[in-house]
């Protein structure tokens, strides 16, 4: 459908994102939940196609642990949403589930 997102001479990304923090337990454990709105608005080369816009939403949700100083440990989960702002490109939308878990180590 059309040419690749690539091939266009540009695009325009908005995004819009809130994120609370609160720590607990002698400061050592951090719970974070957050939410992101986002637009990409395609510059258009063929007048023939209908504009390319995607609406983005993500929300999420996560823990981290300060086992030391310099060790921290985290699990994230994050929802993700694509929706296309005409059924044209709708075969690009999609709902993504992820799950993060990572280890920092800081020298």
């Amino acid at each position: 459908k059309g040419s690749s997102f690539t091939d266009s001479a540009s695009y325009l990304d908005t995004l819009a994102g809130l994120e609370l923090r609160q720590q607990i337990l002698s400061d050592r454990l951090t719970l974070n939940i957050g939410a992101d709105f986002e637009t990409n608005e395609y510059s258009n080369e063929d007048p023939a196609l209908p504009d390319r816009k995607f609406v983005l939403y993500s929300f999420r949700s996560g823990v981290e642990w300060k086992i030391r100083q310099w060790l921290r440990a985290g699990l994230e989960y994050r929802y993700r949403q694509r929706n296309a702002g005409d059924s044209y490109y709708e075969t690009y939308e999609y709902d993504n589930n992820i799950i993060t878990v990572n280890v920092n180590a800081m020298f």
